[in-house]
């Protein structure tokens, strides 16, 4: 099984939206840990320290953050770093599609189709 973590910049109903469809029944196992929890990194966290925390934890980082992961990421990986990988949101991306796009890739993929590597979803 894969394991996440979605940082501050991706929609915040999504966090809530998994809890309740956990807590209902009605959401497959997906462990998904949520910036600002009490087993993730604390909010307000930089992009620098996520990348170094998810390295750590084994998790893919999901984001809505076009603009400066990337780079970051880059960085990251230049400084001899690795990473079990980034997911950034498209733009436009529902709640329930990007619940279902996570479950999608915690149950048909593999961590070494993200290891060092960018991926935007939904595909």
């Amino acid at each position: 099984m894969l394991l996440f973590l979605l940082d501050e910049d991706t929609h915040g109903g999504v966090a809530e939206a998994f809890r309740r469809r956990v807590r209902l029944g009605t959401l497959p196992l997906v462990d998904v840990v949520y910036v600002g929890d009490p087993s993730a990194p604390p909010k307000g966290t930089q992009d620098p320290e996520l990348l170094v925390w998810v390295e750590e934890d084994d998790r893919i980082l999901v984001s809505n953050d076009r603009s400066t992961l990337i780079d970051h990421f880059l960085k990251h990986l230049a400084a001899g770093r690795h990473s079990p990988g980034v997911l950034i949101v498209k733009p436009g991306t529902g709640i329930g599609q990007l619940i279902s796009e996570l479950v999608l890739i915690s149950e048909a993929c593999t961590a070494d189709e993200f290891f060092d590597r960018y991926q935007f979803i939904p595909h």
